[in-house]
């Protein structure tokens, strides 16, 4: 599929903008037309005259425009509620247009251009990103926001940061020591069992779902947020717990800082974010819980990295994967 700098200049008429357009940027372009065409396209458009914005075009079934539009709302209440987030576009009183291009129809959202995206991160940069975090929250909380689709990382339910299956394959095949392996499974339940029985009855709204740093800004001090494709509603301690080990264990990190420093990273996260939004009576007591079963079975702990659990099966390191399985039984034997 080739987008053309016309196909921009006409999205760009129907959401208002007739400036010229000098330079543009792609940032993500990925086509697969067949019988279901999906296309991802993300391209940046520059101007003399005005300020850079850029242009989403999306054709994926996980995706509809109903969604689109839905997380859209939200983004667009964040930043009027004092979030540093992108403005986004409306035409004919909809945020998501539909626009058809080489006879594929694309779902597209035009939105300012924030800045470009934080690189490392640092104890201090973490916190502020957690305080970024439960500012958000507060917002959500507070106006009852909601998205009415699930993001992907629900700790009783669809999570990618879990490594869970995987973990129950392996020690299903006999691949890992058996005694250690059961206990972990019934530690692990014992701990999911009691988050289930709270998980109703605990804050639940509309969060923004991806807090990795490619999603990130710095701006004057400040820390700004951009990219809501899979904002979705979520139990807020949750998303605290899951998005603060993402953050912590899979971002970038700045000279001078080593592995050893991701769990003070975690650690600067959370307090970043219980000093702007402190736990309520219920989160508190289910969140050593939901962090327990969420560190222990991170899911490159266990699979796609090389020193994953997985690969030290493949690979026969004995020692190795007795020391994950340690570690894991650490986790979920600390302090309930």
């Amino acid at each position: 599929m080739n987008i053309e700098r016309y196909h921009l200049e006409e999205i760009l008429s129907a959401y208002g903008i007739k400036n010229q357009i000098t330079d543009t940027h792609d940032y993500i372009k990925q086509y697969s037309v067949s019988d279901t065409p999906r296309v991802k396209a993300i391209i940046r458009a520059d101007f003399i005259d005005r300020p850079s914005v850029v242009v989403k075009m999306i054709k994926q079934k996980e995706h509809p425009r109903w969604k689109m539009e839905q997380q859209s709302i939200f983004s667009e209440h964040m930043r009027r509620n004092g979030i540093l987030t992108p403005k986004r576009y409306i035409s004919k009183e909809q945020y998501c247009i539909s626009v058809w291009i080489e006879n594929v129809e694309l779902d597209v959202i035009l939105e300012d251009y924030l800045g470009e995206e934080i690189r490392t991160i640092d104890v201090e940069t973490v916190g502020r990103i957690g305080q970024l975090m439960a500012r958000m929250h507060i917002i959500s909380e507070r106006d009852d926001c909601h998205i009415d689709a699930d993001s992907i990382f629900n700790v009783t339910g669809y999570n990618e940061a879990s490594g869970y299956e995987r973990f129950r394959e392996l020690g299903e095949a006999g691949y890992l020591n058996q005694e250690k392996y059961e206990r972990i499974i019934q530690l692990y339940e014992d701990r999911m069992n009691r988050i289930q029985a709270m998980w109703p009855e605990l804050p639940r709204h509309a969060t923004q779902g991806d807090y990795s740093i490619n999603n990130l800004v710095l701006r004057d001090g400040a820390v700004g947020i951009f990219d809501y494709n899979i904002a979705g509603d979520e139990t807020l301690v949750g998303d605290l717990i899951v998005e603060g080990l993402l953050v912590a264990n899979e971002m970038d990190l700045a000279e001078g800082l080593s592995t050893d420093d991701r769990p003070q990273l975690f650690n600067a996260f959370y307090d970043g974010y219980s000093k702007v939004r402190p736990l309520q009576e219920l989160e508190q007591a289910v969140v050593k819980d939901v962090y327990a079963v969420v560190a222990s079975m991170w899911f490159t702990t266990i699979r796609y990295e090389e020193d994953s659990l997985e690969f030290m099966v493949e690979r026969h390191e004995v020692v190795k994967m007795e020391s994950i399985l340690d570690q894991m039984l650490e986790l979920l034997s600390e302090a309930k």
